[in-house]
């Protein structure tokens, strides 16, 4: 079962409290004003045969359910389905609603689908000499955002920086007694694909904003498509101002 379906189940029923509160007090205030103000017997939540809990909402001398779990998951059910054996549809759900507040990894944890090479969260993860000294390029200049930090994990430092809910990270580690040294090459590179222009100018201006000035590219291929930046040890990043070719 995809992600967004499961999403769009957990958000309908965490929901649902809160509609049959407002349908509760607008339908109980409407009677009321029918009845010149007299009082109007309200019936509890309560548990019923099935030990679910039912919200009744009071309608003259009877009751009805606002809210019945059972009817709202074949409903749901019912429109996953639709949408399943309807063509060219099925993958057309908002991204935003498949992935919203989690990373692909809680995605597949949350439908009990085995994580394959195709579906992982990726971690790109290199040691440094100076963590701190990155910070100002990655978080200040990118805008990546602290997820995690550790110290002597087995003799390690390090941080994990990146942004919450997408499918990668980077990680900066540190250990004493250790010598990292500065990039093999100048041709070391984290490529970002900003096709949009509005995107692009905004992240090359904060970077520049920030103290951070392009470099001479050393494939020149990339001076071409976008600027190229140095951090603090010598690898690259790369905002490219195109789409992903692969």
């Amino acid at each position: 079962m995809p992600a967004w379906f499961v999403i769009f189940y957990e958000q309908y029923v965490r929901q649902h409290t809160q509609v049959v509160d407002i349908i509760h007090a607008k339908e109980m205030s409407e009677y009321a004003s029918e009845n010149d103000g007299h009082a109007v017997s309200i019936v509890e939540p309560h548990l019923n045969e099935e030990n679910q809990e039912v919200h009744p909402v009071a309608i003259g001398t009877t009751t009805r359910n606002s809210y019945d779990p059972q009817s709202a998951l074949r409903l749901t059910v019912g429109v996953f389905t639709a949408t399943c054996n309807t063509p060219d549809h099925t993958h057309n759900f908002p991204a935003a609603i498949q992935n919203e507040g989690r990373s692909s990894a809680q995605q597949q944890q949350a439908l009990s689908v085995p994580m394959t090479l195709a579906t992982a969260h990726l971690r790109v993860a290199r040691p440094t000499d100076n963590i701190a000294a990155l910070l100002p390029f990655y978080c200040s200049g990118l805008g990546f955002q602290d997820l995690l930090e550790f110290k002597e994990h087995e003799g390690f430092d390090g941080i994990m920086i990146g942004h919450k809910g997408v499918g990668y990270h980077l990680e900066f580690t540190t250990t004493r007694g250790h010598t990292a040294g500065r990039a093999p090459t100048q041709d070391n590179l984290l490529v970002f694909y900003l096709p949009e222009s509005d995107e692009f100018g905004a992240a090359v201006a904060r970077m520049q904003e920030r103290g951070f000035d392009p470099v001479v590219s050393f494939n020149p291929y990339w001076d071409r498509c976008g600027k190229t930046f140095e951090d603090p040890d010598g690898y690259r990043i790369v905002l490219a101002n195109m789409p992903s070719p692969a």
